[in-house]
Order: structure tokens, then C-alpha cells, then sequence
């Protein structure tokens, strides 16, 4: 069992599969995770639409998520840069553009980035829910809350996906062993443990 477990296999092929979703900005109907190849055509397909349409904000966004998914970082940031240039109020490519620089550990470069998202489509659940990612990466645990508790208004049902698929939990169990302020992580432990 290369995972440890059958269940843990699929929970571990399930989470993959939803943070393509997220990261999409998609509904997605379709839980099938691309190959490394899939990819690398996607790159090619993208660029070729790009060359008769090269201002279409759709297709640098798609060229960016394809770049994330073959972890080709700084070129995923210049593809969403290019979408956002030429559409600035495109949340997803904002929101696309926070994630990247959330995995290069450019937390207030991604924060920043999601606020855009939020400026621009204040009803956008997932940039709600990556600003309190970068909120929290900084220590800056009341506006984490506050970004949190704003993700779960807008849209509860993708927070409780999100929660049950990160290792959250297991963080603010760390965070009330070391935070000063127990008040705010008994209100956090609370709003995780709520159904």
C-alpha cells in the first residue's frame, strides 16, 4: 500500500483533486487529476490560442495554472500578471496569483493578491479563505480569524471542504500551546469543531 492505507489513498487523491479545483477558480465536474503531460499540452495549447487572441485574460490564466501545476512558479506569476493587465478586475487571476506566491512563501505579496481578488468580486469565497492562509502564515492570528470568519460567511460549505482537507486543525492545536491569547483560539477550536 504505497499510501499506508486504501482510505488514506483516496482521501490523499480526493484532496488533490479539490486543490485543482480551487486553484481553477472551476466548478469542475471532473475529479480526474492531469498528467505531467497533460500539462506540458495545456502550456502548448494555451500558447498557440494566445498567439491569434494574445489579450484574452482567460487564456494567460489557464497558461498560469497550467505553469502551477508543472511548478513552473516564476512563469505562473507572469502569465497571472499578464491576465491581470489585461483584465484588473479578474478575481480568479488575483486569487491564482496569491496561491503561487503562497507556495513560494511571499506571504504579504500573496496577501496583497487576495485583497485584489476581494476588491474586485467581494462574494470570492476562496480568496477569502487563502487571505486568512496568509494572515495566519505571518502571525497575524486576529485578522486570520477575521479573514476566516469572512470566507465562512460567504460561503460555509467550502470552508468546512477546505478545513477537512488541511492540516488546520493540527495548527491551532499548536498555535493554543503558544499564543497569548487563549480566548481567540478557543473561538477558532470552536468554529472548527462546529458542524
Amino acid at each position: 500500500m504505497l499510501y499506508g492505507s486504501p482510505i488514506r489513498g483516496r482521501i490523499l487523491a480526493a484532496t488533490a483533486a479539490a486543490i485543482i479545483l480551487v486553484l481553477s477558480g472551476s466548478g469542475g465536474a471532473s475529479l480526474d487529476v492531469p498528467s505531467f503531460q497533460d500539462w506540458e499540452q495545456e502550456v502548448a495549447r494555451c500558447q498557440g490560442l494566445l498567439k491569434t487572441d494574445p489579450g484574452n485574460a482567460r487564456y494567460l490564466n489557464t497558461l498560469g495554472f497550467a505553469y502551477y501545476r508543472l511548478r513552473r512558479l516564476p512563469e505562473a506569476i507572469v502569465a497571472y500578471r499578464q491576465a491581470i493587465a489585461r483584465d484588473d478586475r479578474y478575481s480568479v487571476a488575483y486569487n491564482n496569483l496569491g496561491v503561487v506566491y503562497l507556495e513560494t512563501a511571499a506571504y504579504g505579496k500573496g496577501e496583497e493578491a487576495f485583497r485584489h481578488a476581494l476588491r474586485c468580486d467581494p462574494g470570492n469565497a476562496k480568496a477569502a479563505y487563502n487571505l486568512a492562509v496568509s494572515l495566519y502564515r505571518q502571525q497575524r492570528y486576529h485578522e486570520a480569524y477575521r479573514a476566516y470568519l469572512l470566507a465562512k460567511s460567504i460561503d460555509n460549505s467550502y470552508v468546512k471542504v477546505r478545513l477537512q482537507s488541511t492540516k488546520l486543525k493540527e495548527e491551532v492545536n499548536r498555535l493554543s500551546s503558544t499564543s497569548p491569547d487563549d480566548k481567540l483560539t478557543r473561538r477558532v477550536e470552536q468554529e472548527i469543531a462546529s458542524p
